[in-house]
């Protein structure tokens, strides 16, 4: 079970003027990321922008217009014994440029956040998964998520099956609650390490998500378009397309 898919059916849903504001903080957020302002407007510090050593040019609209179009050949992501990392075959992106794009600013972005101090690589244990949405505005990022598997113990008592054995992420808070990075594909690329202790995000996230998942959800920040699932930049995503209709935030 992925940490980022453990999510109760009939827990944490918010009213319609709860889904409201959380759509209007959602819009303020992502207005300030792409202006690279990571302070609210209280001056409280939500994210860190990442200064990355490679920036492709990978226009938002195309992407999204990309990933929602008939996918290449099938194909069976890695698993590890009854360990799978994804239960469906994963397809390839219709466009090889794109997919090497989209690649690069993944994984310019993991060394990025490494250069950072944040404890962050990928492996199947950690991070090896991200989430295309389109936001409200027609914003088009990647939210990814760190820390997937990490050991389970006091302070992490969660069962997450297969995957979780013989992880090497130990939990802990100060690393876990920077597990959400986000991508926009705005004028220029920008990564971002959010901090989901701040106001700002964790405002976002529903109770039963907080400390210990830290886990923001992609359709909180818009409509998820795909996934994708990478293990190696050597080697091309595995996308899956997702379902356009939203579910409850």
């Amino acid at each position: 079970m992925l940490l980022c898919r453990l999510r109760p059916a009939a827990l944490g849903r918010r009213d319609v003027s709860q889904q409201l504001e959380v759509k209007d903080a959602v819009a303020e957020m992502l207005l300030r990321l792409e202006r690279g302002v990571s302070q609210d407007e209280h001056g409280q510090r939500f994210a860190c922008e990442l200064h990355l050593a490679s920036v492709p040019v990978i226009p938002g609209p195309r992407l999204a217009a990309v990933a929602c179009q008939k996918l290449g050949p099938t194909w069976a992501f890695p698993s590890f014994g009854r360990c799978h990392l994804v239960t469906q075959d994963v397809q390839s992106l219709g466009q090889e440029d794109l997919d090497l794009a989209v690649r690069e600013a993944i994984f310019s972005t993991v060394a990025a956040a490494r250069a950072e101090g944040f404890h962050v690589q990928v492996c199947r244990h950690d991070l090896f998964h991200g989430h295309l949405f389109r936001g409200e505005r027609g914003e088009v990022g990647i939210l990814l998520h760190a820390c997937e598997y990490p050991s389970q113990n006091d302070d992490f008592p969660v069962n997450l099956g297969f995957c979780q054995a013989d992880t090497q992420v130990k939990y802990e808070d100060t690393v876990m609650q920077h597990r959400n990075i986000l991508l926009l594909f705005s004028r220029r690329l920008r990564a971002f390490v959010l901090d989901a202790e701040s106001d700002c995000v964790k405002a976002l996230i529903p109770e039963y998500a907080r400390k210990p998942m830290y886990t923001l959800y992609e359709d909180t920040l818009g409509e998820p378009l795909a996934d994708m699932y990478f293990l190696s930049s050597e080697e091309k995503l595995g996308w899956v397309q997702r379902r356009s209709s939203k579910v409850h935030l």
